[in-house]
């Protein structure tokens, strides 16, 4: 699809509107969707074939069976170009015959012509085949959604609810539309060392449960990995994506990325094998990595830092399966054999089925799994010798040479060898990525919002160096540099932006500058920077700027005491909690930020210091949108309190009161004016009422006046009298006049 405000959902999903975009992985895009009456909110995913809509070299191959070099004629050279091309003898895909020589005039503008409608037809030939391509795959993740919709009432399997796919009008190729349940992605909690033992013992199981009724129904997943995991508010893990990665893999290898093979079993990534054997094989992986501080087997866990050469060694090491796979550094004895039997390089070593996976874990969690001897090695593998003991002075020859070899890769990487050598990301500001992982940013003002030249490198940075003069940090600019340390702010940082620096696990060191005026929601999530802090708040200069309460461990309760000493709440500062419901603000808070509470709409109830110097309309502005000001302020209170007024005018007996009354209300409740005093109601006879029912309380009515153009008018009998206003006007309050209004 081409942006957000162009995509257009199926014919028959018209009452569902997208309102924001959650995330995109290498074949689709998810975003939130809310229906229109209802206002239920699901998820989205859109499957572009090709994705991005481009037909690449890679699909022309694999559609017509041959190199196509480039993949097509580049169709914006010009008619001059093309026979300039063509009288040379050139072609771009099978080489063309020049043109006859002595043809001259009408009859070499004639040639010309037919040969240009022939290329117009193998064109348009090519294009109706590479469509009829794309269809058949469209058709193929239809046909596979609908299959797993079969498993929607398993409680660790996403709920698929529709599946459609649409034609594209203007380009080749297809989308697929899949509307589904809408949870939280679990990538985030799934880190390495955050999790307890049973925490990811529990994982397993849900997964294991996931995967048995995959079992029962016949499907295999092919690609567990934690960004197709997703879990519900109560924390239970739920698995997505059945099968739709590795069928768009086996079509046309260029609709996603090659993917991380990081939980491939060694039969997938060497033969292409795909069994239920290598979805257990990815949840063995999976719970591996979390019990080895998120590194790979084999890896030497002693280094500090590991390198590509490392990660390689380890990984083909895997591939191989001579040596055994080593046990997990952390979690009990138990449940490190529990793991190293789901990891073995042959499919017949690890467990035969997911409720045999199942039924161990289970067992581990209550006390009752019996040590099992696991054989994790490649059958008939021969170990490996080790290497005898080494002179001392030869390994003291060998430690100086590494550190020479090391000091001159420092300085070589520091000094010379850059992944980004001053590229934009911004107007005015250049950033710079070298060999040691430092991300500098030098220049003048705001970064541009989703620029960021180094997401393809976000694994290589370490450090982070903010130059004075750049006022803000962007949303999620740095988010997921899993590696990044520390960060150096410039003085005249006034901002960061919502999820900068989300994701960022090892990230410890930070100065906030003096200048910072507002951070936006979960901007420090899962940081141990954030995490060392001994409250949720980041206060600075008695300013409350940023509040962790999407955080499941230090946040998200739903009732909320702002600190005592706080003087202001600055904007953003308490926003997007969505579990808030009760907030107590001490008497030294002396201003609120405008956007302060913005998107905490389910906040029920405000209580103020009774000796608060807050002025109750800053209040009301910075609360406008939740439940408190809806409860005390909204348009419900002013209507039943108008109509309150009008019973009581009623007994009065003032009928020339109530109808004044009436129309000044209505124009102040709907927002009109009425500076002449006249009245938008009026007494009208019985006999000038059309009505729609025997007693007449109300009908529509229209009628031409003062040479105006008819109206709609609603009439309706109120208090033995008949009186009639614009039907727009009235309906806002409409349903109130039946009613019984309480007494104080």
């Amino acid at each position: 699809m081409s942006t957000f405000s162009e995509i257009i959902l199926p014919e028959s999903w018209q009452n569902w509107e997208l309102t924001e975009e959650i995330g995109s992985g290498s074949f689709g895009t998810v975003y939130k969707a809310t229906e229109k009456n209802s206002r239920e909110v699901c998820a989205v995913k859109i499957i572009d074939i090709p994705r991005g809509g481009i037909v690449t070299p890679e699909i022309m191959n694999r559609i017509f069976g041959e190199d196509k070099g480039d993949g097509s004629r580049d169709r914006t050279r010009s008619k001059k170009d093309r026979l300039k091309e063509r009288s040379g003898g050139k072609g771009s895909g099978e080489e063309e015959k020049p043109l006859p020589q002595g043809l001259k005039g009408a009859d070499l503008l004639k040639e010309i012509r037919r040969r240009e409608e022939e290329e117009a037809r193998q064109e348009k030939v090519k294009n109706e085949a590479i469509q009829a391509c794309f269809r058949t795959i469209a058709q193929s993740c239809v046909d596979l959604v609908r299959e797993t919709q079969k498993l929607k009432d398993q409680d660790h399997i996403l709920t698929i609810h529709e599946v459609d796919m649409v034609e594209h009008q203007e380009e080749i190729g297809f989308s697929v539309f899949v509307r589904m349940d809408c949870l939280q992605p679990a990538a985030q909690r799934l880190v390495a060392g955050r999790l307890a033992e049973m925490e990811v013992i529990g994982l397993g199981e849900d997964l294991c449960r996931a995967l048995t009724a995959a079992e029962d129904a016949g499907i295999v997943h092919g690609d567990i990995k934690p960004e197709n995991i997703l879990c519900t508010e109560d924390g239970r893990y739920v698995l997505a994506d059945f099968g739709i990665a590795r069928l768009l893999k086996d079509t046309v290898m260029s609709l996603g990325s090659s993917g991380t093979f990081r939980y491939t079993a060694p039969e997938t990534y060497l033969e292409g094998t795909v069994s239920r054997s290598t979805d257990l094989y990815g949840v063995g992986i999976l719970l591996y990595l979390l019990m080895n501080r998120d590194k790979d087997p084999f890896v030497d866990m002693k280094k500090p830092i590991l390198y590509f050469q490392d990660r390689d060694k380890a990984f083909r090491a895997r591939l191989e399966g001579t040596d055994p796979v080593p046990a997990p550094a952390e979690g009990s004895e138990a449940f490190r054999n529990l793991i190293t039997k789901a990891c073995a390089y042959e499919p017949r070593r690890r467990y035969r089925s997911a409720r045999e996976f199942l039924d161990d874990l289970e067992k581990l969690k209550n006390g009752s799994y019996t040590m099992k001897r696991v054989n994790t090695r490649k059958a008939g593998a021969k170990r490996k010798k080790k290497r005898g003991r080494r002179l001392f002075s030869k390994l003291a020859a060998l430690v100086i040479l590494c550190g020479l070899v090391l000091a001159g890769r420092w300085s070589w990487n520091h000094f010379f060898f850059r992944y980004l050598d001053k590229v934009s990301c911004g107007q005015d500001i250049l950033c710079s990525l070298d060999g040691n992982g430092l991300l500098s940013l030098q220049g003048q003002g705001d970064p541009a919002q989703g620029q960021v030249p180094w997401k393809d490198y976000r694994d290589k940075i370490k450090t982070i160096e903010i130059s004075d003069g750049i006022t803000g940090i962007s949303d999620g600019m740095f988010a997921g540099c899993e590696k990044l340390t520390e960060v150096k702010m410039g003085k005249d940082i006034r901002s960061i932006g919502r999820e900068a620096f989300s994701g960022c696990g090892r990230l410890r060191k930070l100065d906030l500058p003096d200048r910072l005026e507002w951070i936006m929601p979960r901007a420090f999530a899962s940081t141990a920077w954030m995490e060392g802090q001994e409250e949720p708040f980041l206060i600075k200069d008695d300013v409350l700027l940023y509040y962790e309460g999407s955080s499941r461990e230090k946040g998200g309760e739903s009732a909320l005491t702002v600190p005592q000493g706080v003087k202001e709440l600055a904007d953003y500062s308490l926003a997007e909690n969505e579990k808030l419901l009760s907030l107590e603000i001490p008497a030294t808070v002396e201003t609120i930020g405008d956007s302060a509470l913005e998107g905490s709409d389910n906040l029920e109830e405000i209580r103020l210091a009774p000796d608060s110097s807050v002025r109750k309309t800053v209040l009301k502005k910075a609360a406008a949108h939740t439940a408190w000001y809806r409860n005390n302020y909204g348009d419900d209170v002013q209507v039943m309190n108008f109509v309150k007024s009008l019973k009581e005018l009623d007994k009065s007996g003032n009928r020339e009161a109530l109808l004044l009354h009436y129309s000044r209300q209505i124009l102040r409740l709907s927002g009109g004016d009425n500076p002449d005093g006249k009245t938008d109601l009026s007494l009208i006879s019985e006999n000038q009422a059309e009505t729609g029912s025997e007693d007449g309380k109300q009908a529509v009515y229209s009628f031409a006046a003062d040479n105006k153009e008819d109206k709609g008018i609603l009439v309706f009998k109120e208090y033995g009298e008949w009186v009639f206003a614009d039907r727009e006007s009235f309906s806002r309050f409409e349903k109130y006049l039946s009613m019984d209004v309480p007494e104080d």
